[in-house]
């Protein structure tokens, strides 16, 4: 089976990403499928997760984000113009390279893919819940007029996505917010990306947390949270691993509130299993999600966890009261509360890291690639 996949890079470290490529290193070596992932924005940056030799990476060279700093007038112009080479450049790969699945990451793909007629099904992979675009702007600070465009831009993309063979949505929690009109729609998740034998101890006394430091995944919320924690367990430590545009307001918020010798930012790690296996709680405090592959990683190595009920995701992984916490969204105290309650009980941390790590195999990757062959073999059935 020849299957291609669109993302926009594969140069940071986040989720999309890592699922690219696990999928990519899955398809390729152990169901021996022709593999190709393209790329529209590479930008001679390397790939941050290594892919096998025999799958091909090929990038347009696009560029989208060239034209971000410009005003949006003038971005509409780039967009057409770009979208117009995006789409010259990739029906002439697909017409050569003669797939059976071209699956998209990408929204900015979904005006035009289902137009290319090179044989192969076409399925749009939407890795951000429905109201991701409403939340985005929050988190962007956009102009009025920018609102308007973006929100158009939205609209019409989402009329795009009925003309698809499979539109795939990661939670049924996100599944009911696309309603019955999406005929096309299914559910299947992202899979863990690991899988060990080992399990956190819980006597380690460090809470974790992992992402991208910016507005969307709520550090600045964790910092006020664990302040209403750290006085009370002074010898427990926070540790966030990642990068990003917010990380000198993050590390100016713990020395105002005196908590530099609890709270430590690191560097994004490729050893994910390592760090998570460091602690024995993981904590999310992300304002919005797609699917929060961490919080699968953070069970598959025994973490119970916590995380505010933000869409989407995390009603979909964790078992509230089972093997972690769901906490209404922006209830501070509540998260406040539980994170205390766990830190003081070990008895608990440990029943809950346990159930954490059998519950969560239901996301195994056996168990995910398995619905993603059958949903191949379905849609090439049907050509």
């Amino acid at each position: 089976m020849n299957i291609v996949y669109i993302i926009e890079g594969m140069f940071n470290s986040a989720g999309m990403e890592r699922v690219v490529a696990n999928k990519a290193i899955y398809f390729s070596k152990q169901a021996g499928y022709k593999v190709t992932v393209i790329t529209t924005d590479k930008k001679n940056r390397p790939y941050y997760y290594k892919l096998p030799e025999n799958v091909t990476c090929i990038d347009l060279d696009i560029n989208f984000r060239d034209y971000q700093h410009y005003f949006i007038l003038i971005r509409i112009f780039c967009y057409l113009y770009k979208s117009f080479i995006f789409r010259k450049r990739l029906a002439k790969f697909l017409h050569t390279s003669k797939p059976d699945v071209v699956i998209s990451l990408l929204l900015r793909s979904t005006d035009f893919l289902y137009k290319i007629k090179d044989g192969s099904a076409k399925v749009i992979e939407h890795h951000f819940s429905r109201n991701y675009s409403e939340m985005f702007s929050v988190a962007q600070n956009r102009s009025p007029l920018s609102e308007f465009v973006y929100k158009r831009r939205g609209k019409m993309e989402e009329s795009y996505l009925k003309k698809y063979e499979k539109f795939v949505v990661l939670t049924n929690e996100d599944a009911a917010l696309w309603g019955n009109d999406f005929k096309n729609i299914t559910v299947i998740p992202n899979s863990i990306s690991f899988q060990t034998e080992k399990k956190s101890d819980p006597e380690n006394k460090i809470v974790l947390a992992i992402g991208r430091l910016e507005y969307q995944k709520g550090f600045d919320t964790l910092l006020e949270i664990w302040s209403q924690v750290y006085q009370n367990n002074p010898e427990w430590q926070l540790h966030i691993y990642g990068n990003g545009q917010e990380k000198e307001t993050l590390l100016s918020i713990i020395q105002q509130k005196g908590m530099s010798k609890n709270v430590f930012i690191f560097p994004p790690t490729k050893n994910i299993e390592q760090a998570l296996l460091s602690g024995s709680i993981y904590v999310m405090t992300s304002r919005f999600e797609g699917f929060p592959m961490i919080l699968l990683e953070a069970m598959e190595c025994g973490l119970p966890c916590i995380s505010f009920t933000c869409k989407c995701g995390p009603r979909d992984i964790i078992s509230d009261g089972e093997d972690g916490y769901l906490i209404e969204e922006n209830n501070i105290d509540l998260f406040a509360e539980k994170l205390n309650e766990l830190i003081q009980n070990k008895y608990l941390r440990e029943l809950m890291g346990n159930n954490a790590k059998q519950n969560i195999q239901r996301f195994s990757e056996k168990e995910v690639m398995r619905k993603w062959e059958d949903l191949f073999h379905q849609l090439i059935n049907k050509q």
